[in-house]
C-alpha cells in the first residue's frame, strides 16, 4: 500500500475532537507566503571525529496547509541508503561503500506536541512494498529483502493534525557519517553533510504523504519554511565552516570544540519580498567542514553584470523587448562565497564568475535569485561529493591546468547554481519528476555557456591532464575479446564453481593486468600531430545527450522507473533540454521566455506537477502548445526530416499543338504565325515572318529536325523536392529554397499535412537554378534524430572530404608505426 493509499484509509476514521496539538489560524501572508505547508527547523548537531558519530535533535514546526487532516507523519532517513546492500538504493546500481565506510542514521526518540510517539515508530517502504520492487513468486514465498531498506519512517498521533494547524515535533537521533561517494559523507577531514537529518516528507492531503525510499536515480522533495541549525564541532574546523544561509554565531567551546549557527534563509531576507512580492524560504539545510578549505568572498552585482560584456547587454535588452520597457528586471546584489581547496585556489575567481553569469542570466530570464548570499563549494579531490545543489550552496569540481575555453570548472558551477532556481525555487518533485529541474537547467545552463563563455574547446586527457584537441577517429577495438587479448580487462563468472570449497572464491572476478597509461597513450597518439581542434556548441552538445536513448521512456515518468540509468539521465537532462528548446523554436523566443517565466513566478517556493508546468506556460506564453506537451513529453515519438531534389530544364517544344480552332500544329507554324503578327505591328524583321510554312498533319522528318535541337540555356527548369519524415513527432517544418540568382524562399510543411501524410511533393517551375534546399534553415529543432540528410546542394563540398581524410591517415599512420615498432 502506498503512503496516499494508507492515509486515505486512516483519514476516515479519525476524529477531529480534542486535538493533541494547538489548532492556530492559517498563519499570515507575511509568514506563509505560498500555497503550501511550512515546516520550520531547529536543529541543534555534534560531530565526533574520532568515531565519525554525530548525536542531533531537532525542534520542527509543521503546519498543515491542505484541507485534509493526518494522523501519521512521514519521515525520510536518507543516510540509511548506504547501511548495507540490500537498501534499495544499493539493490538498484550496486552497493558503492566497503566494509569501514558505511553510514547510518537512527532515531531514539520522537514526541509530538510533547507526548512520546515513539511505539509507533515503523518502518515504511511505500514505493514496493518491500525494499526492492521485486515482487513474490506467489503469496506463499516470503519476500527475503522486504525489511532490509530503512530510508524511510512513520509515526501515528493519538489525535489529527488538522488543516490549519501546527504541530510541534521533537525528535532526537546519531547517525553513522559514511564515506563520501554519493554527494554525502565524509573523505578524511572533509565534511559535506547533506540530507542528514530526518526530515519530513510532503503531505499533500487527499493523496496522503509523499515520502519515497532513497532509489539510486532518484534526489529529494521537501517542504518550504526556515531552518536554524548549531553545529559542534573539533576547533580545527574554526573558519573552515559553509552552510545554507548565513553564519550568524561562531565561537569557541569546551577548550577543544566550535560552536556555529546558521540561519536558512538570513533573517533579514524573511522580512524582503522578492521581486514578484513573496518572502523567500528554503527546503533543506546543508552543511561542510574542512580544515583545508580557503575562503575567498566576492559579490554580484547587478549594475557591473549588467553591463559585463556584449552579451549580458545584449540579452537583457532582447528580454526587455519581449516584457516591456516597465518590467522590473533588476537583480538584487548577492555575497559569494567561495570554500576552495589550496591546490585550486587560483580558480577561486573563475568559480565566481560562472556562479555570477548563472546568477545574472537565470535571474533576468526567470527571476531574481532573493537571498543575500551563496556559498560554492570546492570539494576535497577523490571525495565524489561534486556537482550538487543544495538550498544557497551547491559543490562544484574542477581539474588542475583549466581554462575557462574547457569548461572546468565553468559547466558545473553553472548547472549547480542553476539549480537555486529549477529545484530551489520553484521546488519540483525529484523523485516523480526529476526532468522538472535536471532538465529545465541543463537547458538554461548551455543557454548561459554559449553566451557567456562562447563554445567548448575540445580535449583528450592523458594522465588526467588536458591536451587541446580531439582525436579525428575512434581508436581501434575488439571489444569484449580484444580486451581479453591484450590483457586490459579480464572478466569471469563461473556460477557452477559457486558453493565449492576453495574454488568459490575464483568462482566471479574482474580484473584489469595492464591498466591504461596515460604516458603510453601520449606516446601512441603524438597529440601535437593528430589531433584536431574542435569547439562545440554546448546545446548541440545536449542533442548528442539526447540521441543516446531518445526513444526509450517518455520523459514523464519517476524517476526509479526509467528502464536503466541512461535512460533515466537522458530524458531527465538531455531529452528535457532539447525537448525545451525545440518549444522554443515552435512558439518563437518571446511567447517562450513569457511562458516559462510564468511559471516561475507562479509556482515559486512551491511544488508545481508537470500539468501545472504545461498550464502555465500556456496561460503566460498565450499559446496552446498541448499537443507538443503531450508528443514530447509524454510519449516516445521521435522525428527524422529528410530532403532530396531532382531538377531538369522545360523540354524545347517539339511536336504537335492543339490550337484554339481544334486544329493541330507543329511549334514552327505556331511561331510563324505570331511572327507574322509581330511583324504587321513592326516589332520582329519581316524574315521571321516569311518562315516557309509547314503542313497541317505531322511530319516524322519535321520532328526528328527539331528534336536534334538544343534547349536554349534561358529555358525554366522543372524542379521536383521531396520532404519526407520518419518518425510520429510532427511539428510545423520551414524550409528554404536558394536559387542560382542569389534569390531565396521559404515555406513551410504544416503540421496538419505531416499528420496527413509521411511526404510532400513540391514542384517548381523556376527561370533560375535550384542551388539549395535546407530544412528549418534556422536551426531551432533539436529533435531531427538525422540532420546530414535535412539539406541539398546542387554541388557538394569536394575539400572536406579530402582534409578528413588527410588526418585519419595521419593519426592511423602513427598508430600503425608505433604498433609496429616500440609500442608493439
Amino acid at each position: 500500500m502506498t503512503p496516499r493509499m494508507l492515509t486515505l484509509t486512516l483519514l476516515a476514521g479519525l476524529s477531529l475532537s480534542a486535538p493533541l496539538v494547538a489548532q492556530q489560524e492559517p498563519a499570515a501572508a507575511e509568514g506563509l507566503p505560498f500555497a503550501g505547508n511550512r515546516v520550520d527547523y531547529e536543529i541543534e548537531a555534534r560531530y565526533h571525529d574520532e568515531t565519525r558519530r554525530l548525536e542531533g535533535s531537532e525542534t520542527i514546526r509543521w503546519t498543515n496547509a491542505t484541507d485534509q487532516p493526518t494522523s501519521e507523519l512521514w519521515f525520510h532517513l536518507y543516510w540509511n541508503a548506504f547501511s548495507n546492500n540490500r537498501t534499495t538504493f544499493a539493490l538498484e546500481d550496486g552497493p558503492a561503500h566497503k566494509d569501514e565506510e558505511w553510514g547510518w542514521s537512527r532515531v531514539k526518540s520522537v514526541s509530538v506536541g510533547g507526548v512520546d510517539v515513539m511505539a509507533s515508530f515503523e518502518y515504511a517502504h511505500p514505493d514496493s512494498g518491500g525494499a526492492t520492487g521485486f515482487a513474490p513468486r506467489d503469496a506463499e514465498t516470503p519476500l527475503v529483502l522486504a525489511e532490509d531498506d530503512r530510508t524511510v519512517f512513520r509515526v501515528h498521533l493519538d489525535q489529527p493534525v488538522a488543516p490549519g494547524a501546527t504541530a510541534e515535533v521533537e525528535v532526537t537521533w546519531t547517525a553513522l557519517v559514511p564515506r563520501a561517494r554519493w554527494r554525502t559523507g565524509y573523505k578524511g577531514d572533509f565534511l559535506l553533510m547533506a540530507q542528514w537529518f530526518p526530515k519530513l516528507g510532503v503531505f499533500e492531503g487527499a493523496q496522503g504523504w509523499n515520502c519515497h525510499q532513497f532509489h539510486n536515480h532518484t534526489e529529494f522533495f521537501s517542504d518550504y519554511g526556515s531552518y536554524r541549525v548549531t553545529l559542534d564541532l573539533p576547533d580545527r574546523y574554526e573558519g573552515k565552516i559553509g552552510g545554507s544561509g548565513v553564519l550568524v554565531a561562531s565561537r569557541k567551546k569546551d577548550g577543544d570544540r566550535v560552536e556555529v549557527v546558521f540561519e536558512a534563509p538570513s533573517l533579514p531576507d524573511r522580512t524582503r519580498p522578492d521581486m514578484f512580492a513573496k518572502l523567500p524560504v528554503v527546503h533543506d539545510f546543508t552543511w561542510t567542514a574542512d580544515p583545508d578549505y580557503v575562503t575567498e568572498t566576492f559579490q554580484f552585482s547587478w549594475d557591473e553584470w549588467s553591463q559585463k560584456s556584449d552579451a549580458h547587454r545584449d540579452e537583457l535588452e532582447r528580454v526587455r523587448a519581449v516584457l516591456g520597457p516597465d518590467a522590473a528586471l533588476a537583480l538584487r546584489d548577492v555575497d559569494v562565497t567561495v570554500l576552495i581547496h589550496p591546490e585550486r585556489r587560483s580558480q577561486a575567481l573563475r568559480h565566481f564568475e560562472a556562479t555570477a553569469n548563472a546568477l545574472y542570466f537565470y535571474g533576468l530570464w526567470f527571476g531574481e535569485y532573493p537571498y543575500e548570499h551563496i556559498t560554492v563549494v570546492d570539494p576535497a579531490f577523490g571525495a565524489g561529493a561534486g556537482g550538487m545543489e543544495y538550498p544557497t550552496l551547491f559543490t562544484a569540481g574542477t581539474e588542475l591546468f583549466t581554462t575557462p575555453e574547457d569548461y572546468q570548472p565553468e559547466s558545473v558551477t553553472v548547472h549547480e547554481c542553476g539549480h537555486q532556481f529549477w529545484y530551489g525555487l520553484v521546488g519540483n518533485n525529484e523523485f516523480e519528476s526529476s526532468w522538472l529541474d535536471e532538465g529545465f537547467n541543463s537547458y538554461t545552463d548551455s543557454e548561459v555557456l554559449i553566451r557567456a563563455y562562447g563554445r567548448e574547446r575540445g580535449a583528450t586527457k592523458y594522465s588526467g591532464l588536458r591536451i587541446a584537441g580531439v582525436r579525428p577517429v575512434a581508436l581501434p577495438g575488439g571489444g569484449k575479446l580484444g580486451s581479453a587479448l591484450r590483457a586490459a580487462d579480464w572478466t569471469w563468472d563461473f556460477e557452477s564453481l559457486g558453493g565449492l570449497p576453495l574454488l568459490d572464491l575464483v568462482a566471479e572476478g574482474h580484473v584489469q593486468p595492464l591498466r591504461p597509461s596515460g604516458i603510453l597513450d601520449w606516446w601512441r597518439d603524438q597529440p601535437l600531430t593528430t589531433l584536431r581542434y574542435e569547439w562545440s556548441d554546448p546545446r548541440w552538445a545536449d542533442r548528442r545527450g539526447y540521441l543516446a536513448s531518445d526513444d526509450v521512456d517518455p520523459i514523464d515518468m519517476e524517476a526509479w522507473l526509467y528502464k536503466d540509468r541512461p535512460s533515466y539521465r537522458t530524458n531527465s537532462y538531455y531529452r528535457t533540454a532539447v525537448a525545451l528548446r525545440t518549444l522554443r523554436g515552435v512558439v518563437g523566443y518571446g511567447p517562450f521566455l513569457r511562458g516559462m517565466r510564468h511559471y516561475a513566478a507562479s509556482y515559486r517556493y512551491q511544488h508545481p506537477t508537470p500539468d501545472d508546468f504545461f498550464a502555465a506556460f500556456n496561460e503566460g506564453a498565450g499559446v496552446d502548445v498541448s499537443w507538443y506537451f503531450q508528443d514530447a513529453f509524454r510519449s516516445t515519438k521521435t522525428i527524422d526530416w529528410s530532403v532530396s531534389v531532382s531538377q531538369k530544364r522545360v523540354p524545347d517544344k517539339k511536336g504537335w499543338f492543339q490550337v484554339e480552332d481544334g486544329r493541330f500544329r507543329t511549334i514552327k507554324d505556331i511561331e510563324k504565325d505570331a511572327a507574322e503578327v509581330a511583324a504587321e505591328s513592326g516589332e520582329v524583321p519581316e524574315a521571321v515572318a516569311a518562315a516557309e510554312p509547314v503542313g497541317e498533319e505531322p511530319d516524322a522528318e519535321a520532328q526528328e529536325d527539331e528534336e536534334s535541337e538544343d534547349v536554349p540555356d534561358g529555358t525554366p527548369r522543372l524542379v521536383e523536392i521531396t520532404l519526407q519524415r520518419r518518425g510520429e513527432l510532427c511539428l510545423p517544418l520551414a524550409y528554404r529554397i536558394v536559387y542560382e540568382d542569389g534569390t531565396s524562399e521559404d515555406r513551410v510543411w504544416t503540421r496538419e499535412e505531416q499528420l496527413a501524410a509521411t511526404w510532400k511533393r513540391v514542384e517548381i517551375e523556376s527561370p533560375s537554378k535550384v542551388t539549395a534546399v535546407v530544412l528549418d534553415p534556422e536551426r531551432l529543432y533539436y529533435v531531427d534524430g538525422n540532420m546530414s540528410d535535412n539539406q541539398w546542394y546542387a554541388q557538394g563540398d569536394k575539400v572536406a572530404p579530402l582534409r578528413w581524410t588527410e588526418r585519419v591517415l595521419s593519426q592511423y599512420g602513427h598508430l600503425l608505426h608505433w604498433y609496429g615498432s616500440i609500442g608493439g
